[in-house]
């Protein structure tokens, strides 16, 4: 069952590149696992690619606006929060 689920969504997300992969098999996981539609969508165009601060675009644009990996944290949470690199990596190891 869970093969055949991860078949369909990488058939689905139709991954261009590497990057493509990475961020399926990062978001292929509890807690993040929500965003796949949601990340499929924005890569094809379906759904607009939204960033709750403009200052966190570079960051997120890799990831079409959704925060996939625990490294994306830290620099957003100084954005959004103005924590300290040390305080944002608390928030990280917390999250994970």
């Amino acid at each position: 069952m869970k093969a055949a689920r991860c078949v369909s969504i990488l058939k689905n997300s139709r991954p261009s590149t590497i990057n493509d992969l990475a961020a399926m098999n990062a978001l292929y996981r509890p807690g993040p696992m929500e965003f796949i539609e949601d990340f499929i969508a924005r890569k094809h165009g379906k759904r607009q690619i939204s960033y709750f601060l403009i200052p966190s675009r570079p960051i997120l644009k890799e990831t079409n606006g959704i925060i996939v990996y625990q490294e994306q944290v830290i620099p957003n949470c100084d954005i959004v929060a103005g924590m300290s690199l040390a305080e944002a990596d608390l928030l990280r190891r917390a999250d994970g």
